[in-house]
């Protein structure tokens, strides 16, 4: 076992089955998902998805028969993650679209849906666009006529929300000829 008491703990069960486990610290809920190490993939529920701590609880069951890694970790509202931005390489095309990657991810799970937004920042122009969900980690936004990237300075700022109110923020400059 693995463990930061009080913030998570991570169990090897190399037979699966149903199990216990001592969760200490200040009174907590905590998060019970379970991860497959033969397959990879994300992190998927089981029998059980919440307990509460300090004491010994039970953790309930993976999702399915083989081994499994169970992953309790300390429910809390941590902020999304951006863990990158792209912008294609025709955005600096004359007369191309404009299109952007903005790969994000929440630490409090799949559970907590986030909305992605991009100011765009230029000469003449400031405007604010959703970037729509395209699955995984990937949100990503397309919009045709943009006013061809004029030249000078262009900032697009990415403002990632979870389902809770947590932002993360960060941004991409370019200066287009």
């Amino acid at each position: 076992m693995l463990a930061k008491t009080g913030e998570f703990y991570v169990v090897y069960l190399p037979f699966g089955g149903v199990t216990s486990l001592t969760l200490g610290g200040p009174s907590q809920t905590y998060r019970v998902s379970w991860f497959d190490p033969r397959n990879g993939g994300a992190l998927q529920n089981g029998t059980v998805t919440m307990v509460n701590g300090p004491g010994t609880r039970s953790i309930g069951s993976p999702p399915g028969a083989g081994d499994w890694v169970a992953f309790v970790r300390r429910l809390g509202n941590y902020p999304p993650v951006i863990e990158s931005i792209d912008l294609e390489s025709d955005v600096y095309a004359p007369g191309s679209p404009f299109a952007l990657r903005v790969f994000a991810h929440d630490g409090n799970g799949l559970e907590d849906p986030l909305t992605v937004s991009v100011d765009a920042h230029g000469p003449g122009f400031d405007e604010t666009f959703p970037a729509p969900y395209r699955g995984g980690e990937l949100y990503s936004l397309y919009v045709q006529g943009l006013p061809d990237l004029a030249s000078g300075d262009w900032a697009f700022d990415v403002t990632v929300t979870d389902g809770h109110g947590a932002t993360a923020t960060d941004s991409v400059t370019i200066s287009r000829p």
